[in-house]
């Protein structure tokens, strides 16, 4: 869904570094439980170690968000 700009990103997860280690195991958790699911617990030191590991990991093109931003030259206008 594009932004508009009341909302940058209205239908978008907020970044996981803003929820605290036992809330993102809550919601793994709950995800990997529902629907029929039948998956091992996630601890909160399991989202620890994983937060150290993807601390070291570089960033690259595909961590960035895409820009979804339309110019009024690539909305196209009719009969130019």
């Amino acid at each position: 869904m594009p932004d508009t700009p009341h909302d940058r990103m209205a239908f978008s997860m907020p970044a996981f570094n803003t929820l605290a280690d036992a809330d993102i195991a809550e919601v793994v958790n709950f995800i990997r439980n529902s629907w029929t699911n039948q998956a091992s617990e996630v601890t909160v030191g399991d989202v620890v170690a994983m937060r150290h590991f993807l601390s070291k990991k570089p960033r690259v093109g595909t961590d960035l968000p895409p820009d979804l931003s339309v110019t009024h030259t690539e909305q196209g206008v009719h009969g130019e």
